[in-house]
């Protein structure tokens, strides 16, 4: 899969034309994300052209000044497209695309610079100065050019609607098992090991820790039950989303500390991916390091025992 970036002008070739384009943000490529992609690929294989899917580098809200928290980022997002048999993934630049009118961006966007011979959208899609622009508007004016657009309808996961802020608000009550099945797999981090006071490593259960970066979407405070994968090999682990009150004094130092089972090496400032399964407990301060480690030993067992390990 090829990645072309307009914003940040690292563009290697352009997209191939004609092309089918899946237009979206796609935060968290959920389920209902996942059957956009998989209709957009049928799209392309019955027209035998290339797939693209169209979006930008943030959440259009990042740049009008109402932040919101994201659940993937650009390089998971990339990873899960590919997975799914998407050849492009182009990412426009949104201070150049949001005033554009509705009209001209199908006629001079879609139409002019990609040659789309179908689009794909979801039933919500809006686009255009304002959204003005609708996906039922979206359909019409393709088929005035003799182009196709197909509208994917909602779906539902236990009879709700699949969308990014349900799994929000799935994760800040910490129900990763509820998120988990709005995503069709379990959230997770990809971040850098960072630097810590390695006072696991003395007690005989070394973690490693990893920064939410800004505009992460954090799950609530716990103890989760975790799968990491380490260059490419699949090992279970114990993480502690939160500010590690036994000894870190800062509540506000929110961070994912994890002991990766049965795992031996130094991992800093190399990726590690955590994901989270299941949410064990909350998070406490003990009166000493000895009662902790009695608890992240409880927590090993627990999570072996949920993995049927």
């Amino acid at each position: 899969m090829k990645i072309i970036d307009l914003k940040n002008n690292r563009q290697v070739e352009k997209a191939e034309k004609p092309i089918c384009l899946l237009l979206g943000n796609f935060d968290g490529v959920h389920l209902g994300h996942s059957r956009l992609a998989e209709a957009a690929v049928e799209e392309g294989k019955k027209l035998g052209i290339k797939v693209g899917v169209w979006t930008f580098e943030k959440h259009p809200l990042c740049f009008l000044g109402n932040g919101v928290l994201t659940l993937t980022d650009n390089n998971e997002k990339n990873r899960l497209f590919a997975e799914k048999g998407i050849d492009y993934v182009i990412y426009e630049d949104f201070m150049e695309s949001k005033d554009i009118s509705a009209i001209d961006f199908v006629k001079n966007v879609l139409i002019e610079k990609y040659d789309c011979k179908t689009v794909v959208c979801g039933f919500n899609f809006k686009f255009g100065q304002k959204g003005q622009g609708t996906a039922e508007f979206l359909k019409e004016e393709m088929e005035k050019m003799g182009r196709k657009a197909v509208i994917v309808l909602p779906v539902c996961k236990n009879e709700k609607v699949v969308s990014s802020t349900e799994i929000r608000n799935f994760l800040e009550q910490g129900m990763v098992e509820e998120a988990a099945e709005m995503l069709g797999r379990p959230y997770s981090i990809e971040l850098p090991v960072l630097h810590g006071n390695e006072i696991g490593r003395t007690i005989g259960i070394p973690t490693i820790n990893q920064k939410f970066p800004e505009g992460k979407m954090i799950l609530k405070n716990g103890i989760y039950a975790c799968k990491c994968i380490v260059d490419g090999k699949e090992y279970l682990g114990v993480s502690n989303v939160g500010s590690r009150p036994t000894v870190n004094e800062d509540k506000n130092d929110v961070n994912c500390e994890t002991h990766i089972i049965d795992y031996e090496g130094w991992l800093y400032d190399k990726n590690v991916r955590v994901c989270f399964y299941k949410r064990l407990r909350d998070e406490q301060r003990f009166d000493s390091i000895e009662c902790l480690k009695k608890a992240v030993e409880h927590d090993i067992i627990h999570t072996k025992s949920y993995f049927g390990k």
